[in-house]
């Protein structure tokens, strides 16, 4: 077994007093080792007590969602379940999170006509600002129109589903890449009881997250909506909740 610090300075003290002992007959010497065995246990339990380094595991959630699409022009109209997407919420150690979105959509007027995204982008959230680190998202030319405003709305989805529900409904500003936002959370009665979490920005929505009552972090999606371009509305429904969006 490996000395310890300890028992190998015992060891030095006993060997420069060995001449003091046999003078005084031995009786500082078991004064000693005495001694020795009541702080021999003190430092094994030191040892063994000591606590590790602290570790934060990453950790990820999968979730799919149908697609709803409404068009609100001056004729509305719905179409239900015209795709689907997976997403991947991803928090990492170091407090920064990744979002992932992988959907395709058929246009329901125009079959030949599909829109396609693959969103990955990596954000850094501190306080009540959020900053893209870095985009490997890619949009096919059909979805590409309505790449700005879908890339505004996904890390407030990712805000919305991990950040506990504040005591009282209220407005919050937020910046994202130096841009400013507002949220506003707000319980409802609707669907049985949800809280609703709408973003607008310049005063206009761009999109609404809906959740489950709980207040239980990760709180449960419902369904998002993306306010697109040309007066198009995005849904995306977990398969949970599959009435079409109001």
């Amino acid at each position: 077994m490996r000395p310890t610090i300890a028992a190998l300075c015992l060891l030095a003290l006993l060997a420069c007093q060995s001449t003091a002992w046999a003078e005084d007959g031995g009786s500082r010497l078991k004064s000693l080792l005495e001694r020795a065995k009541k702080k021999t246990p003190a430092t094994k339990q030191t040892q063994q007590t000591a606590p590790a380094a602290a570790q934060t595991p990453a950790g990820e959630i999968h979730e799919t969602y149908n697609i709803n699409a409404q068009y609100r022009g001056t004729v509305k109209k719905a179409f239900m379940d015209i795709g689907h997407c997976d997403v991947v919420f991803a928090t990492k150690p170091s407090g920064e999170f990744t979002v992932k979105v992988s959907g395709s959509v058929t246009d329901p007027e125009n079959e030949s006509r599909r829109y396609e995204l693959q969103i990955d982008a990596d954000y850094r959230a501190q306080g009540n600002r959020i900053d893209l680190l870095t985009d490997r998202s890619k949009f096919n030319q059909e979805a590409e129109r309505h790449r700005e405003r879908v890339l505004k709305d996904i890390p407030f989805i990712y805000i919305a589903k991990f950040t506990p529900y504040p005591a009282v409904a209220k407005d919050n500003a937020w910046l994202l890449n130096s841009q400013e936002f507002n949220i506003r959370h707000a319980r409802t009665d609707e669907g049985g009881g949800e809280m609703q979490v709408t973003i607008t920005e310049r005063g206009g929505m761009i999109g609404k997250i809906f959740l489950e009552t709980g207040e239980a972090v990760p709180h449960t999606i419902k369904k998002f909506r993306v306010v697109g371009t040309n007066d198009v509305v995005l849904s995306f429904v977990s398969p949970k909740y599959s009435a079409p969006a109001k």
